[in-house]
């Protein structure tokens, strides 16, 4: 087995890499990435069959349900999520931009969270609270 050396430049030392990690640079990808998202949002494409399972679990089991006993058709989806979830299907009511709501935020806010090394430890802290619960369901 052979192993690959990549050579990382240093901060300052490679004008590619200075260009690439400049503020204006992410600025804009961040921008263009939120661009793609909203566009994506908007386009209210069709539910994959894993959404739709998930979304049968989320609109149709009690609430008490839905957090303490496994999903229905074999799905599995942090605790966290599916709380929300359901605020958003509770205040938008049922659609499908309702769903996907919170996937579109979490993906704004990623983004956003990612360009800047001083929230890189929140964006971690978001990431295993909300979207990696999954120890809690057992799962």
């Amino acid at each position: 087995m052979t192993t690959a050396l990549v050579a990382v430049p240093a901060e300052s030392s490679h004008p590619i890499y200075r260009a690439l990690t400049a503020r204006r640079t992410l600025t804009a990808l961040v921008l263009i990435g939120a661009v793609l998202h909203l566009w994506a949002y908007l386009a209210d494409t069709g539910l994959y069959l894993d959404e739709i399972l998930l979304s049968y679990s989320i609109l149709d089991v009690p609430l008490l349900d839905l957090l303490t006993r496994p999903l229905p058709l074999d799905q599995v989806a942090p605790l966290g999520f599916l709380l929300v979830e359901r605020a958003a299907i509770t205040i938008f009511g049922h659609q499908e931009l309702a769903l996907r709501l919170f996937p579109f935020l979490c993906a704004i806010a990623r983004a956003t969270l990612s360009t800047s090394s001083h929230f890189l430890p929140l964006a971690c802290g978001f990431t295993a609270l909300v979207l990696d619960s999954s120890a809690l369901t057992g799962s």
